[in-house]
């Protein structure tokens, strides 16, 4: 969600010879970091993506009560959630990536002790907190206190449906130095190699997961497979590569459609395992459009302006408030529910729309409140 945008891009080191040069050892010609992009100032490429992801996020979860209520399934308020589920899979990869970006330059250049503890000071309290309030909400909502469960969901980094985020970027954050160190050494080539390894072999392992029987006990792997995600964010946003953003939304647009019309499909021959598939982050299709759209806004100017217009002042009020709305918004959708609000109380092609809406603009507000009383400031920043 909210990340450090102070940091530099790796620097090749010019002064390396030519008999030097090989995929593990390239030079400046061939590194991976050959164009560093300042990120001393934040990036409104960044900042856009953040509130558009967090807006996403909800827009997701409050669709998926559409899709999951299986007894709708074939109508057209089950296709309206099937599609609004299909074309936002992409908000948490990209938060994956703009983490990528931002984070595996820095490290390389700092001890990771230091790192480590500057990552701990952001997370810890938020994660704590509401892993905590999520268990006493579920608790509430189902009229008994089971702490058993509670602390096997915890282990498992699901407290909450939203939160293993929270407990899967901790393995990213680990690995982040080691990471950093290899994407700052290796060639072009090799990254690129890595990247899509990395991403084929969690995407077939996503795809096969619905099928097994085991399941992990812990949170301690959740970062594997999203590795590729971190390493592409990164590569992506060095590289500056120029891609015909035609060419982009096609492939993105299409992916979604795809993963839309793939749902429906499977869905009379596997139930509810279709949208396990189909709606995984690592599914082959989502991973193509997540990737589309993260370099259609990379890609872009960086802005260097001063804000100037109401959209930029907006996104920039909003994006330092995205974890706060990130581990909020759950809990409104909760209350929206009860209250009689969901996608359902208007046909869902426009019940998603205000259900969303609402909730986000609650867990702004809540997130705004929150930040204005020092005591409880660091929950949601």
């Amino acid at each position: 969600m909210k990340h450090d945008m102070d940091c530099q891009t790796g620097i090749g080191n010019p002064n390396s010879k030519p008999e030097q040069r090989d995929a593990v050892n390239p030079g400046p010609d061939e590194r991976l970091s050959e164009s560093p992009q300042s990120i001393s100032h934040r990036d409104l490429r960044f900042d856009t993506l953040r509130v558009i992801s967090t807006y996403a996020v909800v827009w997701l979860h409050v669709s998926a009560q559409v899709v999951e209520s299986g007894h709708h399934f074939g109508t057209s308020a089950w296709w309206a959630g099937n599609v609004a589920n299909s074309f936002s899979r992409w908000c948490v990869p990209l938060f994956v990536m703009m983490s990528g970006a931002l984070l595996l330059s820095r490290s390389s250049e700092s001890d990771p002790l230091r790192f480590y503890r500057g990552r701990a000071a952001r997370l810890l309290v938020p994660l704590l907190f509401w892993s905590i309030f999520y268990i006493g909400w579920a608790s509430y909502q189902e009229g008994q206190v089971d702490l058993y469960t509670a602390a096997k969901s915890v282990l498992a980094g699901y407290p909450y449906y939203h939160l293993w985020y929270l407990y899967m970027i901790i393995g990213l954050y680990a690995m982040t130095p080691f990471l950093s160190q290899v994407s700052s050494a290796s060639s072009r080539r090799l990254m690129v190699m890595l990247i899509v390894i990395s991403f084929s072999m969690a995407s077939i392992d996503s795809i096969l997961s619905p099928f097994k029987k085991a399941t992990a006990v812990t949170f301690v792997g959740l970062w594997v497979p999203y590795v590729a995600y971190y390493l592409a964010g990164h590569y992506l946003y060095v590289q500056q590569r120029s891609i015909a953003r035609l060419s982009l939304f096609t492939i993105a647009f299409g992916s979604a459609a795809c993963i839309a019309l793939g749902t429906g499909i499977l869905y009379t021959k596997l139930g509810s395992k279709s949208l396990e598939i189909m709606y995984a982050y690592l599914n082959p299709l989502v991973i193509m459009m997540s990737l589309a759209i993260y370099q259609f806004a990379v890609g872009s100017e960086k802005s260097t302006s001063e804000a100037s217009s109401r959209f930029t002042r907006a996104i920039k009020f909003i994006a330092p408030l995205t974890l706060g709305i990130y581990v909020i918004h759950p809990f409104w959708i909760d209350v929206l529910n009860h209250a009689g609000i969901s996608g359902f109380t208007l046909h869902p092609s426009m019940g998603i729309i205000v259900t969303s809406f609402l909730a986000y603009g609650l867990s702004l507000t809540s997130t705004v409140i929150l930040r204005s009383i020092p005591a409880v400031r660091s929950i949601v920043k």
